[in-house]
C-alpha cells in the first residue's frame, strides 16, 4: 500500500512538471502562427491554444530577414566553442585526474570556481577588452572567447570527474604492452568516456547556443546571433510576438533534436563521475 501511495506521487510530481515546462513551449510554438493583432488575445487556455485564425506571416518575415545569416553565426560560434573546449579539456581534465597532489585539487577548485562570478558583472570588462584593447567586436571570435571562458572550466571539471572513475590499472595494462601516454588517451580513455565526452559537448553547446547578454553587447550586425537577433523585435510602441516565438520555435528545433537522441548519454555522463 506504501508503495502504491509513493508510486502515484511520483506520478503526479513528473506529470506536474511535465506540464509545468510543457506548456509554455507549447504556447511559444502556437503563438507563432497568430497574426499581430491576435497575438495577445485571450488568457485563458482555450483561448490561446485554439481560438485564432492561424497563418505562416510570421515565419515569412523572419525568413526573409537575416534570420538565416545570424543562424549561421549561432552555429559556428557553438560548434568551434564545443571543439575547442575538448582540445583543451580533455588533456587539461586527464592530466588533472592522474596528478594527485596539493597544487592539482587547487586549481580544479579555483576553475570551478569561476563559474561562481555574475555573468553581468564581468559584462563592462569584455565589452571593454573587445572593443579598445582587442578589436574583436562584432566578430565571431570575441564570442567563441568570451563563451570559452566561461564553459572550459566547466568542461574540465566534469570530464575530470569521469576519468578519476575510469581504473588506472587500463592505462597501466597499456602502458606495459608499450602504449605510450598520448596514445592511452585517445585509445584506451577516450573511447570509454564517450557519455562524459558526448556531456560536455551538449552542455557547452547549449550554454552557446541560448547565451544572450555577450551575443547582444559583441556583436552588432555581422557577428549577431539569433538570441541577440529576437531583440530587434521588440519595438517602442509594439511587440512583435508572433516573429519573436516564430523565432524561438525554430531556434529550439536543434537542441530539441539532440537531447532527444543523447539523452541517454547526458545521464550517464553526469552519474558516472559521481559513482566512481
Amino acid at each position: 500500500m506504501k508503495l502504491n501511495i509513493m508510486r502515484i506521487l511520483s506520478y503526479l510530481v513528473i506529470t506536474g512538471a511535465a506540464v509545468l515546462y510543457g506548456v509554455p513551449i507549447i504556447w511559444i510554438i502556437v503563438s507563432s502562427f497568430k497574426p499581430v493583432s491576435e497575438a495577445l488575445t485571450g488568457y485563458s487556455l482555450g483561448q490561446v491554444l485554439f481560438y485564432f485564425t492561424p497563418t505562416l506571416n510570421a515565419y515569412n518575415r523572419i525568413l526573409a530577414g537575416p534570420f538565416t545569416a545570424d543562424l549561421i553565426n549561432s552555429i559556428i560560434v557553438a560548434t568551434s566553442t564545443v571543439l575547442i573546449c575538448l582540445a583543451l579539456g580533455v588533456p587539461a581534465a586527464y592530466r588533472l585526474a592522474r596528478t594527485k597532489n596539493a597544487f592539482t585539487r587547487n586549481l580544479a577548485a579555483w576553475m570551478i570556481s569561476t563559474r561562481m562570478a555574475p555573468v553581468f558583472a564581468l559584462s563592462l570588462s569584455f565589452f571593454i577588452l573587445m572593443t579598445r584593447i582587442i578589436p574583436l567586436y562584432d566578430t565571431v571570435f570575441a564570442l567563441i572567447t568570451v563563451y570559452l571562458t566561461f564553459n572550459l572550466s566547466l568542461s574540465i571539471w566534469i570530464l575530470m570527474g569521469y576519468f578519476e572513475g575510469v581504473p588506472i590499472e587500463l592505462e597501466r595494462a597499456a602502458m606495459i604492452d608499450g602504449a605510450s601516454r598520448l596514445q592511452t588517451l585517445t585509445k584506451i580513455i577516450l573511447p570509454i568516456s564517450k557519455p562524459a565526452i558526448i556531456t560536455v559537448s551538449i552542455i557547452v553547446f547549449l550554454f552557446s547556443w541560448n547565451e544572450f547578454l555577450f551575443a547582444f553587447l559583441l556583436t552588432s550586425t555581422a557577428a549577431r546571433t539569433v538570441p541577440a537577433f529576437v531583440a530587434d523585435f521588440v519595438g517602442i510602441v509594439v511587440i512583435d510576438w508572433p516573429a519573436m516565438t516564430a523565432i524561438s520555435t525554430l531556434f529550439m528545433l536543434p537542441a530539441l533534436i539532440l537531447l532527444t537522441f543523447a539523452q541517454k548519454y547526458i545521464v550517464k555522463g553526469l552519474t558516472m563521475g559521481a559513482l566512481k
